[in-house]
């Protein structure tokens, strides 16, 4: 065998074994990075999603109020673009101020709160806050566009008098 063709031999054995290991890392950079994108972009969401409620859920009580539950909720439920993740959280308090005693402490309170960013989310998002009063268990839940927020609470409840929903999304 000539020389050439030993020194040809060799150079495509090398590329063929190069080409072998070329192509197994790039099926691996296929299957392997989506699935880390999709964990980092689930961890991103939650950390949001705790800073947000975090907000309402660390506000002080008014006067004499009693926390009876919380909950929180996000998802895409703007029918623009979807490009926008959209935050609420709730607590149900009982308290023997009057609605709009309520509502004032709460404005005042919140009136800092932020809505979590990321590159799609416009800068001029705001953050909604309603203060309803419980009028009646309605199967215990309180409806939003999100999700529907439970509370175990209402369930042998009759006297619904001094109960509020306090509501904040973005």
């Amino acid at each position: 065998m000539s020389k050439t063709k030993i020194i040809l031999k060799k150079i495509f054995a090398g590329t063929l074994i190069s080409l072998g290991t070329a192509l197994i890392t790039a099926f691996r950079l296929l299957i392997v990075l989506p699935i880390c994108l999709i964990i980092i972009w689930g961890v991103i969401t939650e950390v949001k999603a705790y800073n947000f409620e975090q907000q309402l859920f660390e506000c002080p009580l008014p006067f004499e109020s009693i926390l009876l539950e919380k909950d929180s909720a996000c998802g895409r439920i703007d029918m623009g673009s979807g490009e926008q993740m959209d935050y609420s959280a709730i607590i149900l308090i009982e308290s023997p101020l009057s609605l709009s005693a309520v509502e004032e402490h709460y404005t005042k309170a919140l009136s800092k709160a932020v809505v979590p960013t990321s590159l799609f989310t416009p800068a001029d998002r705001s953050v909604s806050l309603f203060v309803i009063p419980v009028t009646e268990p309605y199967y215990q839940t309180f409806r939003n566009e999100l999700a529907p927020f439970y509370f175990e609470c209402l369930e042998d409840r009759e006297d619904f008098s001094d109960l509020y929903y306090i509501f904040m999304r973005n």
